[in-house]
């Protein structure tokens, strides 16, 4: 075993000292995250999802959600926001956008938001200026009004 001096976390902290331990993947087996490693999910009654570019399937908490909106990978994007303007639940997933449509996309996340009290109206909102990948925005009604804006 070598004494570990210094390591990088996820968010960008260092943490410097001494200990047992023999290499980086004993930190990401403790739960440690470390600089460039993938998350560990410890979610339960996770959804599937579906395919890129594919509705929901008909079972599960977004039964038959159909896609109603996709923003693509891209490097150039400064900042994304969704506005859900619907008076329902609308589901979103962001990927990495490396699949390719029909495929199972890689580094998957999904979040839920809330619809407004009226159509038109203010619902959940997520907005990043940090994330280049793929987003796919689903929802029950597929005429829903849901903005979805890119710079």
């Amino acid at each position: 075993m070598s004494n570990l001096t210094s390591v990088t976390l996820s968010n960008g902290l260092p943490i410097t000292g001494t200990g047992n331990v023999s290499t980086i993947d004993n930190l990401l087996a403790l739960g440690v995250p470390v600089k460039g490693s993938v998350g560990l999910d410890y979610s339960s009654g996770k959804p599937t999802l579906p395919l890129v570019a594919a509705n929901f399937a008909a079972s599960g908490p977004y039964a038959s959600y159909a896609l109603i909106s996709t923003v693509q990978a891209n490097a150039a994007i400064n900042n994304i926001s969704i506005e859900n303007t619907s008076n329902t639940l609308i589901a979103v997933i962001r990927d990495d956008g490396t699949a390719a449509n029909g495929a199972v996309a890689n580094n998957t996340s999904i979040f839920a938001l809330a619809g407004a009290s009226a159509i038109g109206g203010q619902g959940g909102s997520w907005s990043s200026n940090t994330f280049k990948g793929r987003i796919q925005v689903y929802c029950a009604n597929a005429t829903a009004q849901v903005c979805v804006m890119v710079e």
